[in-house]
């Protein structure tokens, strides 16, 4: 390969399969390394568990949930809070189209 083009390495986790680190996947010259499923499996356990102790009339612990605040900030609830706030002085509009 040229020194124009870059490798990239994908790798998927399944049992009995040991992945290759970032560095050694750097040192066989790739220069993008993915690990998309461990972030999607990950997202799924944790749901999972959190999904089975609500059905059993439980609530994931708290050490599981992420804090509130950096949630917000994480989906970006602060940015709409300050679009909202921005726009409040609109006027309300009822059902029938008319300002309120």
């Amino acid at each position: 390969l040229g020194p124009t083009v870059h490798t990239m390495l994908a790798q998927v986790e399944r049992p009995g399969v040991t992945l290759i680190s970032q560095t050694e996947a750097a040192a066989l010259g790739c220069r993008l390394s993915l690990f998309g499923l461990t972030v999607l499996s990950a997202a799924v356990s944790a749901m999972t568990r959190a999904l089975e102790a609500m059905a059993s009339g439980g609530h994931p612990s708290t050490g599981v949930l992420c804090d509130f605040g950096e949630l917000k900030a994480l989906v970006g609830f602060d940015a709409l809070d300050a679009w909202e706030e921005e726009h409040q002085a609109c006027p309300a509009v009822g059902q029938d189209g008319a300002a309120e």
